[in-house]
């Protein structure tokens, strides 16, 4: 049986749009071809949202159209990569712009989830969101004999969803670069990510705490990149040693991608 892949299109999109900003200034257009192998090869993905047909306030006509068909264009190029299907729900009409949302997106998805545990078409489901609402859905696949991972942003997972989950992974900025167009990812230093890994390098910067477990700063003489942030284990079985590593010249951005990726924040000595 095969491997299937549900996205919160709203959730991947806003959970992105942060991460690269707080990092990079500023958020590049996302591909979405990668999406179909990230953390696993999947043989099949649906990707959940909506499209808002009614004008924003201060938006002229040109606007509203041009919005509206960016976003129907996105959604033609998602269901033109092979095995990827979207799936569209709709925009409440309420008084207030702010009061707008989403309709039948969350629901849709666990519709088609449930229908294919039940049918017997998947073994693993790969769910990227993270509302409490999903709980439900986590429960019942895995009744199904459905094995769960859910691919997560850190600071706006519920705990109490990813608990009922089979395996839990957080995306980090190494997954965002995999979804930046080519031309950002050429121009553009990314660190990556080491779970379970030794420090290697000669000389420590400075040493802190990170939710508990020791951190430490490792560069080369005078401080020069690259530089490597070491994070030893903490108690529980998946605490393993974290490393950060990055090319850059900022030697505070390891941090930071720690810090977007896991939660928390590194307090220096």
């Amino acid at each position: 049986m095969s491997s299937y892949l549900f996205v919160d299109g709203e959730y991947l999109r806003k959970a992105f749009e942060t991460s690269m900003k707080r990092f990079f200034v500023t958020a590049p257009p996302m591909d979405y071809r990668p999406l179909m192998a990230l953390g696993a090869s999947y043989q099949r993905g649906f990707y959940y949202d909506a499209i808002d047909y009614e004008p924003r306030s201060g938006e002229t006509a040109d606007q509203t159209k041009a919005r509206i068909a960016e976003r129907v264009q996105l959604h033609q190029h998602i269901n033109s990569i092979p095995n990827f299907h979207v799936r569209e729900g709709y925009v409440s009409t309420g008084r207030k712009p702010s009061k707008r949302q989403q309709k039948a997106v969350d629901v849709q998805l666990a519709v088609d989830a449930l229908e294919n545990a039940a049918v017997k078409n998947m073994a693993y489901a790969a769910l990227l969101l993270g509302d409490l609402d999903f709980q439900p859905l986590v429960v019942a696949l895995t009744r199904f004999g459905v094995r769960v991972t859910i691919l997560y942003e850190h600071s706006t997972a519920s705990e109490p969803l990813l608990e009922v989950a089979d395996q839990r992974r957080s995306l980090t900025l190494a997954d965002y670069q995999t979804l930046c167009t080519p031309s950002f990812k050429d121009t553009n230093t990314f660190p990556t990510f080491n779970e379970g890994g030794i420090s290697t390098y000669p000389d420590l910067m400075k040493t802190g705490t990170w939710n508990g477990r020791t951190a430490q700063l490792f560069g080369h003489a005078g401080g020069t990149p690259p530089y490597q942030l070491f994070v030893t284990a903490g108690d529980e079985a998946r605490e393993k040693n974290l490393i950060v590593y990055y090319s850059g010249t900022d030697s505070n951005k390891p941090e930071v991608a720690l810090e977007l990726a896991y939660g928390g924040k590194v307090i220096w000595s």
